[in-house]
């Protein structure tokens, strides 16, 4: 009898768990399918098609036997766990790393047998090092890092940047929690003074050095390679910055990539996005813009500024109402409070394994070491 192919699951299996890689893609589709069905999204247009293709199998990192597994229950998928693969450095050490994706699970067995074995077969398996972003250290794929015995360095710093005062009153769901809280905030709203007390706490002056110059791309060119060698050993860890890694992460067209020139030298490059929302459980309805990823000379603080500031001039003139980012390079911290930007709670955590005490304000980690930004 010929074995069965490999986009085929037993129907007859009560639970089976699959890795998958890219003769599995129609099985990966099958479960996003029948995810979306279950949330009553529409199916997959053939620009989304091409998107989930290139995040589950087309990683350049990407081992042959893939980086996905899927649960299935009497034969349908029925949840998801995937890795995206990306060399991190430490101290010149190159490391086998990446980081877990979200936990997906079709609604009606979220809790499941299927689930569950999906967590534990996963758990088996010992990964390297890795950079979590969750809405909680105790999520689901919070709780696999525990159970991979992954060692917890804290949470990676969290800003944000207020571009109108008045609507981020109205929106932030913070507010809104309490009765009387939220009748202050939005009566204060509908005032002149206290959205703009707000916005002029935030404001610096933003007006960019002589020589310095912005090109918008639509890939990252063979210069960034230039900057990514020349700024590798300026951080104690760093996850791969690359081009071949960069044309991968932010390949979509959510994201704005900018570089930043000084006397026609690159000096840094920033990727952007601006996210409008919907009843969003953090931030109401309001147009959010995520300060991505960057990569600049940390000892330049000037330099800094220059690359935080196109990315600010560029979502502000698209329409941010508030602007976000996380960073956890102390200086690069220091230069993007002096830019505007005010520290507030996170929950991006950080995780690795099989590497000694770091301290996370040494590493270079950003919003695009993980999946987060998909979540905005």
């Amino acid at each position: 009898m010929a074995p069965k192919a490999n986009s085929e699951i037993a129907k007859d299996d009560p639970v089976s768990i699959q890795r998958c890689g890219d003769n599995e893609f129609p099985l990966i589709e099958r479960f996003w399918s029948r995810y979306r069905a279950a949330k009553g999204d529409p199916q997959m247009s053939a620009e989304e098609r091409r998107n989930l293709w290139a995040q589950e199998v087309g990683n350049p990192f990407q081992n042959g036997a893939g980086s996905c597994w899927l649960a299935s229950d009497l034969g349908e998928p029925v949840a998801h766990l995937s890795r995206s693969p990306c060399p991190a450095y430490h101290q010149g050490r190159t490391l086998d790393a990446g980081w877990w994706r979200d936990l997906f699970a079709v609604s009606d067995v979220a809790h499941g047998n299927a689930t569950a074995a999906l967590m534990l077969t996963v758990a088996r398996l010992n990964l390297g090092h890795a950079v979590l972003g969750t809405p909680g250290v105790e999520s689901q794929v919070g709780k696999l890092y525990r159970a991979l015995r992954f060692d917890y360095w804290g949470e990676v710093p969290f800003l944000y940047l207020v571009l109108h005062g008045s609507k981020l009153l109205r929106n932030l769901v913070v507010f809104k929690k309490n009765r009387a809280v939220f009748f202050a905030s939005n009566l204060a709203s509908r005032l002149y003074l206290p959205g703009k007390v707000l916005e002029l706490r935030h404001r610096r002056r933003d007006r960019s050095a002589a020589g310095v110059r912005i090109e918008h791309w639509r890939t990252f060119p063979a210069v960034a390679d230039d900057l990514w060698v020349r700024l590798l050993d300026r951080f104690t860890m760093v996850f791969d910055r690359s081009v071949t890694y960069l044309n991968w992460r932010y390949a979509e067209p959510c994201y704005e990539r900018v570089g930043v020139f000084l006397h026609d030298q690159l000096i840094g490059w920033v990727v952007s996005k601006l996210t409008a929302m919907n009843n969003n459980a953090y931030f109401g309805d309001l147009t959010v813009g995520t300060v991505v990823d960057l990569l600049v000379n940390p000892e330049q603080p000037a330099h800094v500024r220059e690359v935080l500031h196109a990315a600010v001039r560029s979502l502000a003139a698209g329409g941010a109402d508030v602007i976000v980012t996380n960073l956890s390079d102390r200086r690069l911290v220091a230069a993007a409070c002096v830019a505007g930007f005010i520290p507030g709670p996170s929950n991006y955590h950080f995780f690795t394994k099989n590497l000694p005490a770091l301290q996370i304000q040494d590493c270079h980690l950003t919003r695009g070491d993980s999946d987060g930004d998909r979540r905005l």
